[in-house]
């Protein structure tokens, strides 16, 4: 069974997609398609560099909602980010957790539930 059968609707869908067209992948996001042709993980990887390019520097609180498998979690927690993510499928937190760390800041929240508990950076570079 994969583990992200149990994901909620649709990302168990794509997440499904994307293992069998590509066997592997890192991002549940679209990508940014740049070329003709290019394959969904490198779009992925050049939505997710064009995001890292426009944030603020380090240090400052980030709040990412719907973190997917956590990569980006876990590469803004790596890149000095005091990061909080939150989805409301408790499978992608235990998901990313089994990925990235047991110490991955992600929480089963909905932004809904999540708003106004603590202040975040907004703006970008």
């Amino acid at each position: 069974m994969q583990p992200y059968k149990n994901f909620t609707f649709p990302l168990n869908v794509y997440s499904h997609i994307l293992c069998k067209d590509y066997g592997d992948f890192e991002y549940l996001h679209y990508g940014l398609f740049e070329q003709d042709g290019q394959n969904i993980q490198r779009a992925q990887q050049c939505a997710s560099d064009l995001l890292f390019s426009h944030l603020t520097p380090s240090p400052c609180r980030i709040l990412e909602v719907g973190i997917g498998l956590g990569t980006t979690l876990s590469k803004l927690v790596k890149a000095g980010y005091d990061v909080t993510g939150i989805t409301p499928d408790e499978n992608q937190i235990h998901y990313a957790k089994n990925l990235h760390g047991e110490s991955l800041p992600a929480f089963c929240k909905r932004l809904e539930d999540f708003a106004g508990a603590r202040k975040f950076n907004l703006q970008t570079t």
